[in-house]
């Protein structure tokens, strides 16, 4: 059935619903949101794409869609201006560097600041989720049906390494983290100049999805940075304007980025290194077609002034051999020049990944 409009499936606290919302937003393209119920959820979804997830997309000529990445990616072929994707290869790179760190890796600072506090942030994400799943109940049994979910939640926080002891040093990466952005939006309104990439879009799922409605976070963390409280905004409210702004015309990356990608190399790189030491361990065992599980076993790897053990997800492997596919099919000359730009932040590993050739299926990676 053919709709005026794209169909958004997602719910406000969804970090990739957020995601998507907002380069909907940026974009001007009509759109129209609601929550999926457990049906939409739990079978329509799954039915088209095997993982049931938040959000999908439905295009006008009825075309459905899963994965916020393949989803702006579709829509920007679709509605390509304003453009999210820098021309400049070293900056269209490095928004997609920034993408992937931003939803491959910051998933344990998401989940701690809205799952390790859930007396502050659980009647909030209780009610979205019980109307939005179950319109059709009563309250008292929507509060009962996110209880499942919530349960699942607070039994995955030991399989990212969420526990007591590590918790400081998930804070204090947070934290580090928070003040880097804070002083690059000082001087520049978005990751990449005047105007917003695929990479802010990216960032602001955990950050706006996340730390910034959760309550136990949101004073301490967002309000407290006037920088970077304002980039949300920005993204919070941004319409269509004749003029988007323009992305940074350089031969180097903003200063202000520099400690950002030193640390995404020194922490971001070796968690990939061992995913794929677990992934490689796991083919000779898969049968012909078969996915890689959602997670693998535990990974240590640096992060802030410490270690970081959590498991690995294979899916983030697609989603880098795909980047790095992209890098590999610039002509010589481009590919150097990205390499060289990112070599004194420590890139040289990343570029380096020997990824065994991976496809998608559903929210899965699987041998190619």
């Amino acid at each position: 059935m053919r709709r005026p409009f794209v169909t958004l499936y997602g719910q406000q606290l969804s970090w990739y619903s957020t995601k998507v919302r907002a380069y909907l937003k940026f974009k001007g393209i009509d759109f129209y949101e609601e929550s999926p119920t457990l049906v939409t959820y739990y079978w329509t979804i799954p039915r088209r794409f095997g993982d049931p997830a938040m959000p999908a997309v439905v295009l006008p000529d009825g075309e459905w869609l899963q994965d916020s990445s393949l989803i702006i990616e579709r829509l920007e072929a679709m509605y390509p201006e304003p453009s999210i994707v820098p021309e400049d290869p070293l900056l269209r790179f490095s928004a997609g560097l920034l993408e992937l760190w931003a939803d491959e890796f910051w998933h344990v600072a998401a989940v701690h600041t809205r799952w390790s506090y859930p007396e502050q942030n659980y009647p909030l994400w209780e009610a979205e989720m019980g109307r939005g799943f179950a319109p059709w109940l009563p309250r008292w049994m929507q509060r009962r049906l996110a209880r499942i979910p919530k349960k699942m939640m607070l039994d995955y926080l030991p399989e990212l390494g969420i526990v007591p002891g590590q918790i400081p040093l998930i804070e204090r990466w947070i934290a580090r983290q928070l003040d880097l952005l804070d002083a690059h939006f000082a001087g520049m309104p978005y990751l990449l100049g005047s105007r917003a990439s695929v990479a802010d879009f990216a960032l602001f799922g955990p950050l706006d999805g996340h730390i910034y409605r959760d309550l136990s976070s949101r004073a301490a963390l967002i309000d407290s940075r006037p920088h970077l409280h304002a980039w949300i905004q920005r993204l919070s409210t941004r319409k269509p304007q004749p003029w988007p702004g323009e992305f940074i015309d350089s031969e180097q990356l903003p200063a202000t980025l520099e400690p950002l990608l030193r640390d995404l190399f020194h922490e971001m790189t070796p968690y990939l290194q061992g995913l794929l030491a677990d992934v490689r361990a796991l083919l000779p065992g898969l049968a012909p077609g078969a996915r890689l599980p959602r997670a693998t076993s535990r990974i240590s790897f640096p992060f802030a002034d410490g270690r970081q053990y959590r498991m690995g997800m294979p899916y983030a492997l697609w989603m880098t051999q795909r980047l790095l596919d992209q890098w590999r099919a610039m002509p010589g000359p481009e590919a150097a020049r990205v390499a060289a730009a990112l070599k004194p932040y420590g890139s040289e590993a990343f570029f380096a990944l020997d990824i065994p050739r991976l496809q998608r299926r559903g929210l899965h990676a699987a041998p190619a």
